[in-house]
């Protein structure tokens, strides 16, 4: 039996199929305030990219963080993963030796990806290994929580993004 698709995943299908550019939403640190920061990446532009990239690299996170919690780790272990992605097609974060997890943390370092790529390349391209059970949860639920946020429609996501940004105002994050 054919699976039927929702209204809104037939939207953002003909959406993502017909546009040339992605917009990637981000959360840039400025002093003590985070803003939320749009940019418009050119499909050519990955497409050529991805050509040049070779085949696989594990990331060891220990070699670069001790915990796996706050901010700054992740923004550290997002760069390495960004400069990773960019010459490899697959990259593997291995956790061994790390056992404290924030779904804010895995939100942080690689969540965003799927609002630059379609998940189905996120799943080929971005793997985790030796994760905790803690670990394994906190990572699940980022993805998870990406995954439906990315499904939205774009009214949707910015009904979303203004309630968050409220609650960062109110807890003076921003």
């Amino acid at each position: 039996m054919a699976k039927m698709k929702s209204v809104d995943s037939v939207k953002k299908e003909k959406r993502t199929k017909n546009s040339k550019t992605n917009t990637v939403t981000k959360a840039v640190k400025t002093g003590n305030k985070h803003q939320i920061q749009k940019e418009t990446i050119s499909k050519k532009s990955r497409t050529i990219a991805a050509k040049k990239r070779m085949e696989s690299v594990t990331i060891k996170a220990k070699d670069f963080i001790s915990i796996c919690f706050g901010g700054e780790d992740a923004d550290i272990l997002k760069a390495e993963l960004d400069q990773a992605l960019e010459k490899y097609d697959k990259v593997t974060v291995d956790f061994s030796e790390l056992g404290h997890f924030t779904t804010c943390f895995f939100d942080l370092v690689f969540t965003g990806r799927l609002e630059q790529m379609p998940v189905e390349e996120y799943d080929a391209r971005i793997f985790v290994t030796n994760l905790s059970e803690i670990g394994k949860g906190a990572y699940r639920m980022a993805y998870e929580g990406a995954v439906e946020y990315i499904s939205l429609t774009p009214k949707q996501q910015e009904e979303r993004d203004q309630i968050w940004e409220k609650v960062f105002e109110e807890m003076g994050w921003i």
